[in-house]
């Protein structure tokens, strides 16, 4: 049998290491940035009860207001991951959340409409810029046995800022007026945020990145982190280079389009773009349902109110990390998918519900869109990329993703002018059975496999492909 080169053997302990205190330090402070994504984007929608008898904005400027982030995001989706491919998930880690400590400070002392859409919008740049991150991030760190699970806990973290966001706009909104309070909800963020940057700091650059950079005896001090086993007489004992062409030439965006690359860059592009068409607006708009339904009408009231959907969207989140690595990513997206079409038909044919309906079905509607790419964002997608392409590949979908958002805040609007309430219901729900058909199109089962298997174009084969080559 041929020797393995230490790239091999690296990427094969990576596979094989069980989960330790490492992985679980990787998953929290990756999940950090998720959770200020999730809290960021939702606060909005609770923000707006006080925003507008402010600053009395027209229905173009609030729908403007509440796509900004996105829009923000869409761009720093596709900056910032293709920068990490080129200088590292570490460095760009720490970048993304200044820029929300920044912008989400400024936020809160906002002087007019123009001036917080402006604010919101580099504050979601950010935020874009840390989904590809915190996905490629925890994917390249995890065994392949529990990555599903590990990087859609990470991905769960956007629930829980989401469900904190409605519990600190309820708490303001209890002890101050609704013109004070939306300010101090909006700047609240800079909290948890200073406390990531601190946390982030101390921790490892990928070791996948390094192997793939060339930079063989630093990526396994990384690994020795998991497991101290892996000592530096194994590394003297094989080639010190793992090789390739990835070694002599920068990524390059244009390669997400390559022959062996573009199917998975217009699958995940494709299914993260239905899944915001589908889900952005009746999220955020949510809480203005609830108040057209009747029961709760008070800011308090309407923020425990989202706070009761966001808690089933936690509830979906972790039930996809106790189950996608058992049934797999491809199978969640398509019960997710349907699961959403089924509840938007549901609300179209009752509307308007009673409110304990309504609210009930707003959160079935969250449990399944959570079930799926709202937490796979962080499994799913990573998974589909090579490493050298993994966080650009990730930028790419959430750019696309991104832009869907901004579009289903304005379809919305549309589709209520248009077609009333029970129309705009239907229109988001075509965009979930077009997720499905996506999915059942170009979807690829990833359960089970380490990265380098599913990337059969990856530079390093893994330990198991070079065994087999050799026997």
């Amino acid at each position: 049998m041929a020797a393995m080169n230490v790239g091999d053997l690296a990427l094969a302990e990576l596979d094989r290491s069980q989960v330790s205190k490492i992985h679980l330090k990787v998953g929290v402070f990756a999940g950090l940035g998720a959770f200020l994504d999730g809290f960021d984007y939702a606060v909005i929608a609770i923000a707006l009860i006080g925003i507008i008898p402010t600053f009395h904005p027209g229905p173009t400027q609030i729908a403007t207001l509440v796509a900004a982030a996105y829009a923000g995001g869409a761009l720093g989706g596709i900056v910032f991951g293709t920068l990490a491919d080129r200088f590292g998930r570490k460095l760009l880690f720490l970048l993304d959340i200044a820029f929300f400590i920044i912008f989400a400070a400024l936020s809160g002392i906002a002087t007019s409409v123009a001036m917080l859409i402006a604010l919101r919008f580099f504050l979601g740049m950010g935020l874009g810029g840390d989904f590809p991150l915190s996905a490629s991030y925890i994917s390249e760190f995890a065994p392949k046995a529990v990555r599903g699970k590990l990087s859609s806990w990470v991905g769960s973290f956007w629930w829980v800022g989401a469900f904190c966001a409605m519990l600190v706009g309820a708490a303001f909104y209890t002890f101050l007026p609704p013109a004070d309070s939306w300010r101090y909800v909006l700047a609240f963020g800079t909290l948890p945020a200073i406390a990531a940057l601190w946390l982030r700091a101390g921790l490892p650059e990928s070791p996948r990145w390094y192997l793939a950079h060339g930079q063989t005896e630093k990526a396994l001090k990384v690994i020795q982190r998991s497991n101290p086993l892996f000592t530096l007489d194994q590394l003297q004992a094989y080639s010190a280079g793992i090789g390739g062409p990835a070694h002599d030439s920068r990524p390059k965006f244009s390669d997400l389009f390559s022959r062996e690359i573009v199917r998975s860059t217009v699958f995940t592009s494709s299914f993260f773009a239905c899944y915001t068409l589908a889900f952005y607006a009746v999220t955020i708009y949510g809480p203005v349902l609830l108040k057209n339904l009747g029961g709760y009408t008070s800011p308090v009231q309407l923020a425990l109110g989202s706070a009761f959907y966001f808690l089933w969207a936690i509830i979906g989140s972790y039930s996809n990390v106790a189950l996608v690595d058992k049934i797999g990513r491809k199978t969640c997206l398509l019960v997710s998918f349907a699961g959403m079409a089924t509840i938007l038909v549901l609300l179209s044919i009752v509307y308007p519900p009673t409110f304990y309906e309504g609210l009930m079905l707003l959160a079935a509607f969250q449990f399944f869109q959570t079930f799926g790419a709202g937490t796979l964002w962080a499994s799913y997608i990573p998974e589909l990329f090579p490493t050298r392409l993994r966080a650009s590949g990730h930028g790419m979908a959430t750019l696309v993703s991104r832009l869907g958002a901004v579009a289903s805040s304005f379809i919305w609007i549309a589709a209520v002018s248009a077609y009333g309430l029970r129309g705009a219901f239907l229109v988001h729900g075509s965009f979930a059975v077009v997720g499905i058909v996506v999915t059942l199109w170009l979807g690829t089962e990833t359960k089970g496999r380490s990265l380098e298997e599913i990337n059969d174009r990856e530079v390093v084969p893994t330990f198991e492909a070079r065994t087999r080559a050799t026997l």
